[in-house]
């Protein structure tokens, strides 16, 4: 056992059932042992509401966050700061905005909706990265 695996280890058996570790099925073996719930990116965002924990520990992989910078600058700062000021701040992001309408609020149709408009943005970008990929692929292979 190394000093890492006795750490996580020490800190779940302190917290108990106040935290909850989720991990995505492509992780280490090493992070998986530690988790509470595994599965795919579409199984975790499923199992998530159902975690009754104070603290939740998501052990993503790389590419479920490639798409983070773009979807932080993306945000709606104009609704809270006004629409000139928003564009010159950095306000919240779309996903703060989620949280707010869906938790705070109880808007979920709008939550719903920006919950959409990320997943376009997500599958724009994975999209565009692919055509770019196999442009350059050509490109070598010519």
């Amino acid at each position: 056992m190394n000093e890492i695996t006795a750490a996580v280890t020490a800190l779940k058996k302190q917290l108990g059932a106040r935290v909850r570790i989720m991990g995505h099925h492509y992780q280490s073996d090493a992070v998986v042992a530690h988790c509470d719930i595994t599965g795919d990116s579409l199984e975790l965002a499923r199992r998530v509401p159902d975690v009754d924990a104070e603290h939740i520990v998501f052990c993503g992989v790389f590419f479920m966050g490639e798409s983070a910078a773009l979807l932080f600058t993306a945000g709606f700062a104009h609704t809270l700061n006004g629409f000139f000021d928003g564009l010159r701040n950095s306000g919240a992001t779309l996903t703060v905005s989620l949280y707010v309408y869906a938790k705070e609020q109880g808007e979920f149709g709008v939550a719903f909706a920006i919950a959409a408009i990320l997943i376009a943005i997500t599958v724009l970008i994975n999209l565009s990265a692919s055509l770019v990929s196999r442009c350059f692929k050509k490109r070598r292979q010519i």
